[in-house]
């Protein structure tokens, strides 16, 4: 009889492992295609980006309009070297892309031996008092449902850093626009 009990549970334990096997090779199955190949990171045009935002910030002070003009290879250096200061953030080659007036950011997220393709997409909109904001328009994790509360934090981040770079200026900045064209994210604004 202990044979007979040791073939069934052979058998479930074969069943869930396949189970599990399955589950596992499915994670990613859902991978969210980039549009084009992928972005060079590179420290000139992360300092370009830098660059700009110094700039702004001087004709900002000086009472001046400023025009900013971001190209996706800029955004994607600079979110990505910024990223590895960050310690314990797990996401790895990093994407930017500026299509279809989005904000399209494409990633690995990674939690030990396990990486899943991540994929945010932002609306730039600006209010009628000039306050800039992203709005998250969906969330991808492989196959994975991104909770709520996770999708939450993530646009509270976004608008965070977008504020967080404007104010940067040393001027509170009335956004007049914040578009997507062309590969590139313009914004158009003065000091109130």
């Amino acid at each position: 009889m202990k044979t007979g009990k040791f073939r069934q549970y052979r058998w479930i334990w074969l069943l869930v492992i396949l189970l599990v096997t399955g589950l596992a090779c499915r994670l990613g199955s859902n991978t969210p295609a980039t549009p084009t190949s992928p972005i060079p990171v590179s420290t000139e045009d992360a300092g370009k980006f830098e660059e700009q935002l110094k700039q702004a910030a001087e004709q900002a002070q000086k009472g001046e309009t400023i025009e900013l003009s971001f190209t996706e290879a800029e955004l994607t250096s600079y979110l990505t070297l910024r990223l590895q200061d960050q310690p314990g953030l797990q996401l790895s080659d990093v994407q930017v892309y500026l299509r279809d007036g989005k904000v399209q950011i494409f990633a690995n997220y990674v939690e030990g031996p396990l990486s899943l393709p991540l994929k945010v997409i932002f609306i730039p909109k600006v209010d009628a008092q000039g306050n800039a904001s992203l709005e998250l328009e969906s969330m991808k994790m492989g196959s994975i449902p991104v909770p709520d509360s996770l999708k939450s934090r993530i646009q509270e981040e976004a608008n965070n850093t977008i504020n967080q770079m404007l104010s940067d200026s040393g001027e509170n900045l009335f956004i007049e626009s914040l578009t997507i064209q062309d590969g590139s994210l313009n914004l158009r604004g003065r000091p109130r």
